[in-house]
């Protein structure tokens, strides 16, 4: 997975949320970092529910996000 970095960010990211995967694929960096840190905390809309789901980003999700 190391030189999958994408696939790693998304699956981190997928465990740290419990999002479904097509609200994993429609994420925007934007909605997880700020200017150019990535966020401890995220709060994102399921499409399905139109609810709102927090979650927390580990710090293994981060460092692979931010590569």
């Amino acid at each position: 997975m190391q030189s999958r970095m994408r696939e790693l960010a998304l699956f981190n990211l997928g465990i740290d949320s419990k999002l479904r995967g097509c609200e994993l694929v429609s994420l925007k960096v934007r909605d997880i970092c700020h200017g150019d840190q990535v966020a401890t905390r995220a709060v994102v809309m399921q499409h399905k529910t139109q609810r709102p789901v927090h979650f927390e980003i580990t710090l293994a999700t981060r460092e692979a996000v931010q590569k």
